[in-house]
């Protein structure tokens, strides 16, 4: 439970540090959204990869 608390939270002050609204999200439309999504997936999966295999440390 806390761990949703804390998505939740995150979420919400991303939408308000970036000016968005559900009414912005709908005019934009499912496409772009969809795409940040993916392109997010992506970028994560790339950098976890490289983490595991070492060209990356942290």
């Amino acid at each position: 439970m806390n761990k949703l608390g804390k998505a939740g939270l995150t979420a919400t002050l991303f939408l308000i540090g970036t000016s968005l609204s559900k009414k912005t999200l709908q005019a934009v439309g499912i496409k772009p959204f969809l795409q940040g999504v993916i392109l997010w997936i992506i970028v994560g999966s790339a950098s976890l990869a490289a983490i595991y295999t070492g060209l990356i440390s942290i």
